[in-house]
């Protein structure tokens, strides 16, 4: 069976999973224990951008006076109102939707 290669970066991250607060020169030289010859640069960066992906996952909840794209405004109420005193009544409208729907 083949071996499946880790990059050095992956190698790092899993270091990190098992000690997230540990230094660069700890993680090197933990790692060069194991074989694998990383620089404290390069484990600077995987922590660097691990801490930016954690940022990005993090949901931003949305803002309580931003309106949902479904939602209806008022001046979408005043249309449809306007739109049923127009037919007749809500039963002309409905009719009247009824048969748009059947056309789409």
């Amino acid at each position: 069976m083949a071996k499946v290669k880790v990059s050095k970066s992956q190698k790092i991250r899993d270091h990190l999973a098992t000690m997230p607060r540990a230094r660069p020169k700890e993680i090197v030289a933990a790692l060069s224990k194991e074989g694998v010859a990383v620089s404290a640069a390069l484990v600077s960066q995987v922590k660097s951008n691990r801490r930016k992906k954690n940022r990005k996952a993090v949901a931003k909840p949305a803002s309580a006076t931003s309106p949902r794209q479904d939602a209806l405004g008022i001046n979408d109420l005043r249309g449809a109102k306007k739109l049923v005193d127009q037919l007749g009544g809500l039963k002309q409208a409905r009719k009247a939707l009824d048969v748009l729907e059947e056309l789409t």
